[in-house]
């Protein structure tokens, strides 16, 4: 039997940055994951792809109730 289970909606927020930001992040910028798997930016906003790839592979662990 599968087991059901719920997806958690994340925000990921820039908490520091040692040294110069090199991709124009600021402290407090983020993004938030949806409805399982939507990106959402704020409107006018970017994320840079290079930080989002760092952390993408922990995302789907956050989603969860482990």
């Amino acid at each position: 039997m599968p087991k059901n289970f719920e997806i958690y909606d994340l925000r990921v927020t820039v908490d520091t940055i040692k040294g110069r930001s090199v991709c124009g992040l600021q402290v407090g910028d983020y993004f938030e994951v949806v409805e399982s798997s939507k990106l959402r930016i704020p409107t006018g906003k970017h994320f840079c792809i290079y930080a989002l790839n760092a952390v993408l592979p922990l995302l789907p662990a956050k989603q969860r109730q482990l």
